[in-house]
């Protein structure tokens, strides 16, 4: 059984979204820098859905910051078992069981790495 205060739960959940929102801008410069569009109609709406994507991204990051800000240092404390549960990815896992240090993984320049 994996046990971890709430307010730090949800910060570690708000760190996740952080990284999140990072690779998603990372992605959006390099559309706009480097992207020939295949659809040259659709792409200026394409942009507009991951703008969309990242805002949401960081206002959730946000909003998660503030709930672990509010919650006292002494709050209860809660089981994430079931919830860690459902993370398949095992490095984010690790990272919201606050056994695991790091970001998210970064490919080298022109490297695939697809799972």
């Amino acid at each position: 059984m994996t046990r971890m205060r709430a307010g730090r739960a949800v910060a570690l959940a708000a760190g996740e979204l952080a990284e999140a929102s990072t690779a998603l801008h990372a992605i959006e410069r390099a559309l706009l820098t480097d992207a020939r569009p295949a659809d040259v109609d659709a792409f200026p709406q394409d942009l507009q859905h991951l703008d969309l994507l990242a805002q949401s991204i960081e206002e959730l990051r946000n909003y998660l910051d503030r709930i672990a800000l509010a919650l006292e240092p002494d709050a209860f404390e809660i089981d994430l078992t079931a919830p860690l549960s459902a993370v398949k990815l095992g490095a984010m896992r690790a990272r919201l069981s606050d056994g695991g240090a790091g970001s998210l993984a970064t490919p080298a320049p022109g490297s695939v790495d697809l799972f």
